[in-house]
């Protein structure tokens, strides 16, 4: 599929550390697309449902909290260490701090990208070590007939919002993300 081969041009020309396409039909383990860096899924995630142009994905919604996780610890990013973080999402319901991408330990440190309860604020947030800083927020409302591209951009002084090629957040942030 021609949108396809240009998705796969565009994420790899922007070398990514770890790429998780969410393809996987079966079986427990997200793949890097990049390697070394795979995620175990977890809490029955629906795999296999209709992904961006013509491919699969994965639903990470359900009263079990269905999520993907890597340990590898090349995506921590403690302190003030520059990052960027994009993803392909349709937002069927991000209710109950619906979470899209972040990292964390037991005790909640970390940073987050999500949505507010109500699903309607698309925010990233920093924990460090039980005191929460949000970072960003757009206040509008993501779609849940189409996927849109969201993507998070810290450069150890500033931290940026995107949706869908526009910048909708910007704010200076020192803050330092705990090594989660």
């Amino acid at each position: 599929d021609v949108a396809d081969v240009a998705i796969r041009g565009l994420e790899r020309a922007d070398a990514p550390l770890a790429w998780w396409r969410f393809e996987e039909t079966t079986g427990t383990v997200a793949h890097d697309e990049i390697g070394g860096h795979d995620a175990t899924y977890a809490g029955a995630p629906v795999l296999g449902v209709p992904g961006i142009a013509g491919g699969r994905g994965v639903s990470l919604g359900g009263a079990s909290r269905p999520h993907a996780t890597t340990t590898n610890t090349d995506v921590r990013f403690p302190g003030q260490l520059p990052f960027t973080i994009e993803v392909w999402v349709t937002a069927r319901s991000l209710k109950d701090y619906g979470r899209i991408a972040g990292t964390e330990i037991p005790n909640g440190a970390g940073w987050y990208l999500g949505a507010d309860p109500d699903g309607t604020k698309l925010w990233f947030e920093l924990n460090a070590n039980g005191t929460y800083t949000r970072q960003l927020m757009w206040p509008g409302t993501l779609s849940p007939m189409r996927f849109q591209h969201i993507v998070i951009v810290y450069d150890g002084a500033t931290a940026s919002m995107w949706l869908d090629g526009a910048r909708v957040a910007s704010t200076p942030s020192k803050d330092s993300a705990p090594d989660v």
